[in-house]
């Protein structure tokens, strides 16, 4: 099948602009993980994308998209930028219920900031680290933690064992917020999980399991249950949260829309009672840039935090 073009208006993202029938050309999902791994990589090399850091709008990313596509397209000469463009957005469609494309779908909507993906890395690596150093594997975890998850020092855990216990206790530390009913979700994508390895044949207890195998991905991009449970909770959570400061400053804004600088942190401090004094005075600085000390447009305040730390 083919699909219609949505033309070459403004509003269109460039790398979709065509007119007439675009050839539907198949990408495995595993292709279309690769492919966001590596826009992902390009997004936040080094010194490359000037806001990255900051504040990048969605129109800027979508531009970055666009020539980042242009880029692999030079390897792959046979397929035009709309074949390429529109069968990548068929593909966030078509495996929406994987974490990984459902973020990217709401990083390009503007939901969320693209460093929820460098956010959500490093969370895992964390995670990863924390199991190994309660196993008695500090030596290993330090040179994950040097490493930043390279393939040669995650190749380093593939020998090490972890029990189903022991990653509920870290689950239940390293998540001490957590609602109950995401606890509830994340054992029984442990119990999934853990039954997974053992009809493998990969553990010869079914309590136990390789930490390389917990972490590990397929062909396809796909990680276990309890690791795709764990991505998925933490994007709505950033989505979520969001969404209740989105509330908090509309209620206090005055009636015209206006929140005072004064009561930003406190409003803040007590939707993340967790929050670092630094972290706070960052937050304020990035919300009311132009207006310190003074009131500020509530959306103006959102659209701040949002290009930079949301």
């Amino acid at each position: 099948r083919s699909f219609l073009g949505l033309g070459l208006g403004q509003n269109v993202p460039p790398y979709l602009r065509a007119e007439g029938l675009v050839k539907h050309v198949f990408f495995t999902k595993g292709e279309l993980e690769r492919l966001m791994r590596s826009f992902q990589s390009y997004l936040f090399q080094e010194d490359s994308i000037p806001g990255v850091g900051s504040a990048l709008s969605p129109e800027q990313l979508h531009h970055e998209l666009h020539l980042f596509m242009m880029k692999t397209l030079e390897d792959t000469p046979a397929q035009s930028l709309p074949e390429l463009g529109y069968a990548f957005i068929c593909g966030l469609e078509a495996y929406r219920d994987d974490p990984d494309f459902e973020l990217f779908d709401l990083i390009l909507c503007g939901a969320v900031h693209p460093s929820i993906m460098q956010d959500a890395n490093n969370m895992l690596r964390e995670l990863q680290s924390l199991i190994l150093r309660c196993q008695g594997s500090t030596a290993v975890a330090a040179a994950l933690d040097r490493s930043h998850g390279s393939r040669q020092s995650t190749a380093s855990v593939g020998m090490h064992q972890v029990s189903r216990r022991m990653i509920r206790a870290v689950l239940r530390t390293i998540f001490p917020e957590k609602k109950g009913a995401r606890h509830n979700a994340l054992r029984r994508a442990l119990a999934e999980t853990m039954q997974h390895f053992a009809d493998l044949g990969k553990s010869a207890d079914p309590d136990t399991v390789y930490i390389s195998d917990l972490f590990s991905s397929s062909a396809d991009g796909e990680q276990c249950k309890l690791i795709e449970e764990i991505r998925r909770q933490h994007y709505y959570e950033v989505i979520e949260f969001t969404k209740d400061l989105t509330t908090r400053l509309r209620e206090g804004s005055d009636y015209s829309g206006i929140f005072q600088a004064s009561k930003f942190k406190r409003v803040y401090h007590d939707l993340d009672p967790s929050v670092k004094q630094p972290d706070l005075d960052r937050m304020y600085e990035i919300a009311f840039a132009h207006h310190e000390g003074e009131g500020a447009y509530y959306a103006d305040i959102l659209r701040n935090l949002r290009h930079s730390v949301l």
